[in-house]
């Protein structure tokens, strides 16, 4: 048996330094992968943020469109049916809240499509996007046949790299009197 007067105590201090630098490999490694996996949890965040904050804005901004019965003293019915959406800034030559054609939240529909980079900045609209859009927006008025003082909004975020679950809003606006 060899006693411990026979072993080079030096030895034992190098395999202790090999096993803490492996040991330190693995966890510098460790914290590198779990950064680089925070950071790209962060971006896909703010990007499904991005997405849910631009179908927001186009359901106001519909919602905003005058939906109204008019009143006693004003009897014409106050409902837009000119202004257009799909540029950068609402503005005539549009459908406003006239019923949209069937399928525009599936296909890329002139009048109900824009659409915008990843910080949500307008770009174009027209049926196909330009090589920067990160993100197509698709937008449909339907107005229920049992129910004609009604209209339904709804609002359709996809993103361009799918990377993110398509973004789906949708609101209902009763007409008012005056």
């Amino acid at each position: 048996m060899v006693s411990c007067r026979d072993c080079d105590p030096q030895g034992f201090t190098l395999v202790e330094v090999l096993v803490a630098v492996v040991v330190l490999v693995l966890l510098a490694s460790g914290v590198g992968a779990l950064t680089t996996l925070a950071a790209r949890g962060i971006i896909r965040a703010r990007l499904a943020t991005v997405a849910v904050l631009l179908a927001h804005d186009r359901l106001e901004q519909l919602r905003a469109l005058p939906w109204g019965l008019g009143s006693a003293a004003a009897p014409v019915d106050s409902v837009d049916l000119v202004t257009d959406l799909s540029g950068p800034d609402p503005g005539p030559g549009g459908s406003g809240l006239s019923p949209s054609p069937a399928g525009v939240l599936d296909g890329n529909t002139p009048g109900f499509v824009d659409y915008l980079d990843h910080t949500g900045r307008w770009l174009a609209s027209g049926p196909s996007p330009p090589a920067a859009a990160r993100f197509i927006r698709r937008w449909a008025v339907d107005r229920p046949p049992a129910f004609p003082n009604l209209v339904v909004l709804r609002v359709r975020v996809i993103d361009t790299h799918h990377e993110l679950l398509v973004v789906d809003l949708a609101t209902m606006k009763a007409r008012t009197t005056g």
